[in-house]
């Protein structure tokens, strides 16, 4: 750190998500801004602040004297929100950098005519599906429709085959935000003439075909909004929580509220670099006067040379520390390496798949003991281990990975190749088959070889003219401008 005096320094409040995926990152961005010189406030939830210290130990979030820990209270309105910042940080706060979930700060920016930047966790391509969420939405694509006569208690794939091909008379005459039947969405043209994209229908109207462009993609080429449209005929192109036959879902809604708000933003932040997604962010710009790519984080914020923010993590889970010292007793490019995040939850049929195990209890897969002890030189069970050493640990062959944004490119940077999939119909012997071809195929090695070239682009994109220079821009020409 320099030598400029808290009292002086611009002051900085995060405001993250209560999701374990969301606050890794925030953190690397707030000890990216303290060595940029601001004086750091961070604030999680109340249980979100508890979890940290059962995980990391009772004195973890002592923090520094200008990196600081606050809480806000769980389920805050956001009428509450104004008050919030002005008892909590009365004239203080020079800005606030808060997740995209998370947009009742900008009420309070407004309030004191501070700037207020929106960070926004997912990838670049998963922001750009949640902004068009409203306009599906619209033209009544979104919800979906499952067969009534084979009820789904929740929106699987299965469900959606299922779903009704025939209009009824009553689907007929429903307005343009009914329920969209699967089968409708597959004989959906592949992309709308120029002329629909000139002039896309009024919004009250019903469109004459499934699929009618928003405005915001009379700013779009044709080429994405091309892409966009096909993608809409494949059902694991919808995020999970997009998959509802409810018009009132609570994530839904949600999402399309937040996406809303985001145009409101003093700015936009994204963690990812120019070259890995230019398409996106070419369709994201006429949508947000100003985003700003930062990343990738985790590479960025490896390069700050300060020991004192090495104690200041983030894992709601305790670290087991014996999983380097168990990786270091086996051979290069020998192991496997799953992890599924911290909110993938398993049915018993995957895990024994993908265990190897018939040992099912009740209703809930099992592994016991007697597995763990047998399995302790060829496998290891860990309940959180520290991520970024165990990718660049020359023993690991092969990521088996739910590719979440963070894991994503925590993955090109350290050289792991993507994209081979493994269904939700998991077997055993289709895993074991592409864990074979990657780890030893010619397809695995063509992976490597394309990622490498993704780690170089990760390696450029964290130098001066890089992300470092959004970040500097973001600072003198967002962050510490006030009344924006």
């Amino acid at each position: 750190m320099g030598s400029v005096a808290t009292a002086t320094r611009p002051h900085v409040v995060c405001v993250p998500a209560p999701l374990q995926g969301h606050i890794i990152p925030m953190l690397k961005l707030a000890k990216l801004l303290h060595h940029k010189e601001f004086h750091v406030t961070f604030e999680n939830t109340e249980y979100i602040h508890k979890r940290l210290l059962w995980s990391r130990g009772p004195n973890s979030l002592d923090g520094l004297p200008d990196f600081h820990f606050k809480t806000i209270t769980d389920g805050l309105p956001p009428v509450d929100a104004v008050s919030h910042f002005a008892t909590s940080f009365p004239n203080s706060v020079t800005c606030i950098v808060a997740d995209g979930g998370m947009s009742f700060t900008l009420d309070a920016a407004d309030k004191f005519g501070i700037p207020c930047v929106l960070f926004w966790a997912p990838s670049g391509c998963g922001f750009l599906s949640c902004m068009n969420f409203r306009h599906l939405v619209e033209r009544g694509l979104l919800p979906l429709k499952a067969d009534r006569r084979r009820p789904c208690r929740s929106l699987t794939h299965r469900c959606l085959i299922r779903a009704e091909a025939r209009p009824t008379a009553s689907s007929e005459a429903r307005p343009s935000h009914s329920h969209l039947s699967l089968s409708q969405l597959a004989v959906a043209p592949q992309a709308p003439s120029p002329t629909q994209l000139a002039n896309p229908p009024q919004a009250h109207r019903r469109p004459s075909s499934p699929i009618s462009p928003s405005p915001i993609a009379q700013s779009v080429p044709l080429s994405l909004f091309s892409t966009a449209v096909n993608a809409l005929t494949n059902v694991k192109s919808y995020a999970t929580f997009v998959r509802t036959t409810n018009e009132n879902d609570v994530m839904l809604n949600f999402k399309i509220r937040e996406t809303k708000r985001a145009p409101r933003a003093s700015a936009i932040i994204l963690n990812t670099f120019d070259p890995f997604k230019q398409h996106v962010l070419d369709a994201l710009s006429p949508m947000l006067s100003c985003v700003y790519t930062i990343g990738p984080l985790v590479l960025l914020v490896d390069q700050v040379k300060d020991d004192s923010l090495k104690s200041i993590g983030s894992n709601l889970w305790k670290e087991e520390s014996g999983c380097v010292g168990w990786l270091n007793s086996k051979e290069s490019n020998l192991v496997v390496y799953v992890n599924y995040g911290s909110i993938i939850i398993m049915t018993p049929r995957q895990l024994i798949e993908f265990a190897w195990l018939d040992l099912v209890g009740g209703n809930l897969a099992i592994i016991p003991p007697k597995f763990v002890t047998k399995s302790k030189y060829r496998g290891m069970l860990a309940s959180w281990c520290h991520q970024e050493q165990i990718l660049k640990h020359p023993s690991i062959g092969c990521f088996l990975t739910h590719s979440g944004w963070n894991l994503t490119l925590e993955s090109v940077c350290c050289g792991w190749g993507i994209g081979m999939e493994i269904d939700n119909n998991v077997q055993r012997d289709k895993v074991k088959k592409l864990v074979r071809e990657l780890m030893d195929g010619e397809k695995g090695k063509e992976m490597k070889k394309k990622v490498m070239e993704w780690k170089t682009m990760t390696e450029d994109a964290t130098k001066p003219s890089g992300s470092y220079q959004n970040l500097d821009k973001l600072i003198s020409k967002v962050l510490l401008t006030r009344n924006v």
